[in-house]
C-alpha cells in the first residue's frame, strides 16, 4: 500500500467543489422475457439479462455515497455524523432476543448451513483465504468459520393458527409493541471467523426486496417492515456472539458471489477493459485508485470527488460494510475504515449465469489514522447517507434475479463434492 490515509484524504478533500444530495438507488426493472418460469425446485435453463457497465447516474450516485461513508468512518464523531445517520446503531449486543422479537427464525443449525462456511470445498475462494493466512475450515471440522442463517418467516414470534400450526407464509404475522407486522421472507446467511477477524456476507435478501415479492406490493410500505433489518446490524450482532472480547478485530469483510445487478454494473465500469481474475484480482486502494469510491459507494463526477474508487464502497454490496464500521465507533474504541477493495473471481463460471463469472469483493479493514483529520471546508452536506435499510436491496448467492411478483426467477443450484 503506497500511501497513508491522511495525505489521501488531503488530496481527496482538495478536489471537492460541491455536492448534490445522492438520489436513492432503484433496482433496475427486470426483463422477465429472458427468464424461465419456475419454483424453488425448478431448474433454470436460461441465463439472466446481460449486464452492462454502470451509466453516469448510477456511477455518480454510488461514488457520492461511498465518499460520505468513508468520511463517516474516518472522522471524529462530531464531524462524522454530518455524513451518516444514525451515527451509532441502536442495535448492539448479540441481538438474540431482538431478532426473535422482530419475527426472525434462526436456522443456523439446520440443513447445509454449516457447509456454506466450509471453504475447503470452494478451491478458488480457498486460495484467496490461504494467501491472507486465513483458515478455510468450518467449525464442524474444528476450524474458525461459523455460518449463521436467519430467515424472516416461521419464527417463534409468528402467530399460530388455533390448531398450533404455522399459517401459510403469505399470512404470517407477528406483533411488536401492540402493532401487527407481516413476515417478509427476507434472509441472511453470514459467516464469522473471530480468529482472523473476518465477516463473510454470503447470501442476503433485504426485507424491502423480499416483501415486495411476497406481498406483491412495490414499493413495500416501510412502516410495515421490521425495524431490525439492515445486514450491517445483523452482521454486527453475529460478530458480538463470536468475538465478545475483541470487537475491534474486524480485518476483512468478504461479499460472496455477487448477483446484485447494480453492484455488477459498478464493478464492470470499475474494471474497464480488465478481466475479472482470481485472487488477488484487481485492487482499489483508498485515495489511490479512481474506481475505489464507486465500489465503496462514491461517485466520479463534479458533484463529488474526482475519483472513482469509492463507487465500489457505495455499491449496494458495499454499503453494509461502510455502516458496519461507521456505526460502531464506541465498540471499536477507535475509527476503522476500508483501506482497499479486491475485486476477484472466487468461484468457477456457471451456465446458470451465462458462463459469466460472478465477482467477489474483499473489503480490507484497517484502523484509521489518529488523530482523525478535520473535514474539508468545501464539503457542504445537504443530505447525509440514509440508513442502509432505506438505501438499497442486496442479493447474493442463490437467487440470481426475480420479478416483482416472485413468479419469475433465476436461481443457482450448488453441487459440492468432497473427495
Amino acid at each position: 500500500m503506497r500511501a497513508t490515509l491522511i495525505p489521501c484524504l488531503a488530496a481527496l478533500f482538495g478536489l471537492v467543489a460541491s455536492e448534490l444530495p445522492p438520489p436513492s438507488v432503484v433496482e433496475t426493472t427486470l426483463n422477465i422475457s429472458s427468464f424461465t418460469i419456475g419454483d424453488e425446485r425448478g431448474i433454470v435453463r436460461r441465463a439472466p439479462p446481460h449486464i452492462i457497465p454502470a451509466d453516469d447516474f448510477l456511477w455518480q450516485t454510488a461514488g457520492c455515497r461511498g465518499q460520505k461513508l468513508q468520511l463517516m468512518n474516518t472522522l471524529d464523531p462530531e464531524n462524522a455524523r454530518q455524513f451518516g445517520t444514525p451515527l451509532n446503531s441502536p442495535w448492539t449486543g448479540t441481538l438474540v432476543n431482538e431478532l426473535a422479537l422482530w419475527g426472525y427464525n434462526d436456522v443456523s443449525e439446520s440443513g447445509d448451513v454449516h457447509d456454506m462456511c466450509d471453504f475447503t470445498m470452494k478451491p478458488m475462494f480457498k486460495t484467496a483465504l490461504s494467501a491472507l493466512g486465513i483458515s478455510a475450515k468450518n467449525t464442524k471440522e474444528n476450524g474458525p468459520n461459523k455460518c449463521f442463517s436467519l430467515v424472516h418467516k416461521n419464527g417463534p414470534a409468528v402467530q399460530r393458527l388455533p390448531n398450533g400450526q404455522l399459517p401459510p407464509l403469505f399470512n404470517q404475522h407477528y406483533t411488536v409493541a401492540g402493532t401487527s407486522y407481516r413476515i417478509t421472507n427476507a434472509f441472511y446467511t453470514i459467516g464469522i471467523n473471530a480468529e482472523s477477524g473476518v465477516i463473510h456476507l454470503i447470501n442476503r435478501k433485504s426485507a424491502q426486496q423480499a416483501a415486495e415479492a411476497l406481498w406483491n406490493i412495490k414499493p413495500a410500505p416501510k412502516h410495515l417492515l421490521p425495524a431490525l433489518t439492515s445486514s450491517s446490524d445483523i452482521a454486527w450482532g453475529l460478530w458480538e456472539r463470536m468475538s465478545p472480547g475483541n470487537l475491534g478485530n474486524i480485518n476483512y469483510v468478504f461479499s460472496h458471489t455477487i448477483v446484485n445487478r447494480e453492484t455488477r454494473q459498478i464493478v464492470l465500469r470499475a474494471l474497464g477493459n480488465r478481466p475479472l481474475t482470481t485472487w488477488p484480482g484487481t485492487v482499489f486502494v483508498a485515495g489511490e485508485s479512481a474506481d475505489y469510491w464507486p465500489l465503496l459507494g462514491m461517485s466520479h463526477g463534479a458533484a463529488c470527488l474526482r475519483s472513482t474508487d469509492m463507487a465500489i464502497l457505495g455499491s449496494p454490496n458495499g454499503i453494509a460494510v461502510g455502516y458496519l464500521l461507521g456505526q460502531h465507533k464506541p465498540q471499536f474504541g477507535h475509527n476503522r475504515y476500508v483501506h482497499s477493495i479486491h475485486v476477484f473471481q472466487g468461484s468457477p463460471t456457471s451456465p446458470i449465469h451465462g458462463n459469466t463469472p460472478l465477482p467477489f469483493l474483499c473489503f480490507v479493514v484497517r484502523p484509521a489514522p489518529f488523530p482523525a483529520p478535520q473535514p474539508p471546508p468545501q464539503i457542504k452536506p445537504r443530505e447525509v447517507v440514509p440508513d442502509e435499510r432505506t438505501a438499497v436491496s442486496v442479493g447474493e448467492g442463490r437467487v440470481v434475479e426475480q420479478s416483482a411478483d416472485g413468479r419469475y426467477i433465476v436461481k443457482s443450484h450448488k453441487v459440492w463434492t468432497k473427495l
